[in-house]
């Protein structure tokens, strides 16, 4: 680009400085297609007779690897000649490219093509893997003479030529341009092709003060642990970016190729194992079924736990077989407090889900409340990343998107910086930083470039700026919100002792503090652990459980409707071992509701504390007598018990002790005057048993209640007996 530094071609300098252990060998291949008979015309600044060692130009056939330590044999090599074969000379050389098409060009070398292929060119300056800076100059102006100390090369061209005299523009590429501007405060140009395998086509003009740098561009940029695209930038030490080298894409890393004219749309879609012009790519579907659940199960709300927001899930269709790049944007900037935040990554085809950790666009909380937050996704296509390796300064870029016929396309691009630029979420205030250094809605880079930084923010970084091929947005069914609910438990006795090897009985209501939690019910987990001091325990829950009552530890998934509360009632013994005075604790606790954040947690936990006492045992015997029939009514009622009529006679036992009673044992003798009619008894289980009359009974419960059967504390029954009067 005219009046900007000139970057010289690296043609095999072995230190990698700065670049970062990962950074491709700085050795630019360049690769062009050619069909059989027509000509390569290839030339460069070096080829000056004389020098020793001195500079080359080599052609193979077909892509090959020429940083590995090993290449085939050339099918042609070019050496320096006196007739000044294959020597750039001038700018107007440069410019004109060789003689056979445009006069005034410089004298090509040339190797008449028997094959088509792809050919890799290799040029070589004298001393290519020495590490020697370039002198300054400008695009414009005259380059120095070289020297056998020269390890880059300022001037270049390949042509491709068909019948002798016509050039073919679009069938030269490379994978990346290693270059070196020979130092800082040199502003340098590039303006390039980027073809994409799945066939889009970007126009990049890239703005540097580089020094020595590499670009290229593939469809990841940096890459996280799972390999996939992290959409970010990193430090060269830390970044891994695959490798732009020829040949050594794997499964899903693609290289795109960088043309220096537009690619001819006579290229075939491949050539051997390598692809090089998709002819007709299409846009990617619309996603759908985009919906959201939280991370609890619950479709459309979020919550917390301990404080960190737990976010959910979206879910979505691709239904193409292939995958795409996507897009999803929850716009949380209604909040008011909040940023958008976007999510990347590769959709396959079918199914897909994305997590969202709960937070905004700047790595902050959003708070819970009224807002929902509908989300979209969108698929794309073509997409470009230029992670720029050791770029000191730049001033910027600007793609445009390309129709393969030429036509202008959308000029958004992307970056995110915030890995370079902040410290948990803050700023550091590092001179020169990109501003914004997040642009997660992308900028237009079409009427000036984008992305810049200054004083050396580039140096040892990995700066990656990339773009897409949009489709179609889909929007969610359903929205996104952060809700409350306050949730409290209370456990509560009427007692303040318990008896050794006696039982205490405790109420724990649950209920939703919150009067308008949304996504109504909530369901809550209580669990009322068996403390030491209890050797067994029992509850009952009539309503708003998962069951109705156990025994042993609590622990039941209570269903909560508004602030209706849930009782639940707990009955514990406690150990005969325990020391009398031993204070006896209870604990309940009752989980946040799913997917909502509680707002006050230490009301989800509540304690009873009782003192141990020694037992008391106590037996209450209670008889109550009625004249059930009378059989003389004339002259009114009367309390006096007249021949003929029927007497009840209930006697009522209730242990209102602490411990169980056992062997227990009723007696009572009917008088002489009374015949016995019936008698029923009724054991503390409640089952009534029909006894036979007698005079005199002795009622065993053992006997008539079943063999070991005890009363236990404030439990009762009855024994009713019926005699008529003599």
């Amino acid at each position: 680009m005219s009046g900007t530094s000139r970057a010289s071609l690296e043609t095999g300098n072995s230190n990698k400085g700065d670049l970062g252990t990962a950074s491709p060998m700085r050795k630019t291949s360049l690769f062009v297609y050619a069909n059989a008979g027509e000509q390569l015309a290839m030339g460069s600044s070096g080829m000056l007779s004389g020098l020793s060692p001195a500079a080359s130009i080599n052609v193979y056939a077909g892509e090959v690897n020429l940083t590995s330590g090993s290449a085939p044999t050339p099918v042609k090599t070019c050496l320096p000649t006196n007739a000044k074969v294959g020597y750039i000379e001038t700018r107007l050389q440069e410019t004109s490219g060789p003689n056979t098409v445009n006069a005034g060009g410089y004298i090509p070398c040339t190797y008449t093509v028997t094959s088509t292929n792809v050919y890799t060119i290799e040029f070589l300056a004298p001393s290519p893997t020495a590490d020697k800076a370039p002198t300054a100059n400008t695009v414009g102006t005259a380059w120095p003479v070289p020297v056998a100390s020269d390890s880059s090369i300022a001037a270049w061209d390949v042509t491709v030529v068909k019948n002798g005299s016509t050039a073919v523009p679009g069938r030269v590429w490379t994978t990346y341009l290693a270059m070196n501007s020979g130092g800082n405060s040199r502003s340098v140009g590039l303006k390039l092709y980027v073809q994409t395998k799945d066939g889009y086509r970007y126009q990049v003009t890239q703005n540097l003060d580089p020094y020595g740098f590499v670009f290229f561009a593939n469809n990841k940029g940096v890459t996280n642990s799972s390999g996939q695209a992290s959409f970010q930038s990193a430090t060269v030490a830390s970044a891994t970016y695959g490798t732009p080298v020829v040949g050594l894409d794997s499964g899903t890393d693609v290289t795109h190729k960088l043309f220096f004219n537009v690619p001819d749309t006579t290229l075939p879609a491949t050539v051997g194992t390598d692809w090089l012009l998709t002819s007709a790519p299409t846009l990617p579907p619309t996603p759908s079924g985009l919906t959201f659940t939280g991370r609890e199960g619950n479709v459309g709300y979020a919550g917390s736990s301990n404080g960190f927001l737990l976010g959910g899930t979206f879910t979505f269709t691709n239904s193409s077989p292939q995958a795409f790049s996507y897009r999803l944007t929850i716009p949380l900037s209604g909040s008011g407090s909040n940023t958008n935040r976007v999510l990347t990554g590769l959709a396959k085809s079918g199914s897909n889900t994305v997590d969202w950790d709960g937070l905004d666009g700047d790595g902050k909380v959003v708070p819970a409340g009224s807002n929902s937050y509908t989300a979209s996704v969108t698929l794309f296509a073509g997409e470009v990343h230029f992670p720029l390796l050791d770029s000191e300064n730049a001033v910027g870029m600007n793609i445009t998107r390309q129709t393969l016929s030429g036509s202008g396309g959308a000029s958004t691009i992307y970056w995110d910086d915030r890995l370079l630029t902040r410290s948990n979420g803050v700023s550091t205030g590092i001179a020169g930083a990109p501003s914004p250094d997040v642009t997660p809605s992308g900028v237009d880079s079409s009427l000036s470039a984008q992305h810049s930084w200054s004083s050396a923010f580039g140096d040892k970084k990995v700066m990656d700026t990339w773009a897409y091929y949009p489709g179609s947005p889909a929007t969610a069914s359903n929205s996104v919100q952060v809700r409350t609910a306050d949730i409290s438990l209370v456990k509560a006795t009427s007692a303040t002792t318990a008896a050794r090897g006696g039982k205490i009985t405790y109420t724990l209501t649950v209920q939703n503090l919150t009067a308008s939690t949304p996504g109504q019910p909530l369901t809550v987990t209580v669990a009322d652990a068996l403390p030491s001091w209890a050797t067994a325990s029992s509850w009952r829950c009539p309503s708003g459980c998962a069951v109705v009552g156990g025994t042993g530890a609590l622990s039941t998934v209570v269903t909560l409707n508004n602030q209706t509360p849930v009782v639940i009632t707990v009955t514990s013994t406690v150990s005969s071992a325990t020391t009398i005075g031993t204070n006896l604790t209870n604990t309940a606790t009752v989980s946040r509701a799913n997917d909502a954040i509680d707002p006050d947690t230490p009301n989800n936990t509540s304690s009873v504390t009782v003192t141990a006492r020694d037992p008391v045992t106590n037996l209450d015997l209670v008889k109550t007598v009625r004249n059930a029939t009378k059989q003389q009514t004339t002259g009114g009622t009367s309390s006096v018990a007249s021949p003929g009529d029927l007497m009840e006679y209930v006697i009522r036992y209730t242990n209102s002790g602490d411990l169980a009673i056992p062997n227990l044992s009723l007696q009572d003798s009917l008088a002489t005057n009374l015949t016995p009619v019936s008698a029923v008894l009724v054991c503390p289980s409640g089952t009534s048993v029909t006894l036979t009359a007698t005079q005199n009974y002795v009622v065993a419960l053992n006997s008539f209640c079943g063999s070991g059967t005890q009363v236990a504390a404030g439990e009762s029954g009855t024994l009713t007996l019926t005699a008529r009067v003599k």
